[in-house]
């Protein structure tokens, strides 16, 4: 799945693969937040960031 995401992804000057909507980075509380609602949709209000 990274493999096929990095073939997509946009050209950055960090050479991430997951970047903002507008090719930047992210902010790292946006993330934060985004992984907060994932894992409480899957029932794992007890999982943070650092255990995933």
């Amino acid at each position: 799945m990274l493999r096929r995401r990095r073939g997509s992804a946009r050209a950055n000057e960090w050479n991430v693969v997951f970047t903002a909507p507008l090719g930047g980075l992210r902010d790292p509380s946006n993330t934060q937040a985004d992984l907060r609602v994932v894992f409480a949709d899957a029932r794992y209000l007890w999982v943070t960031s650092h255990q995933f």
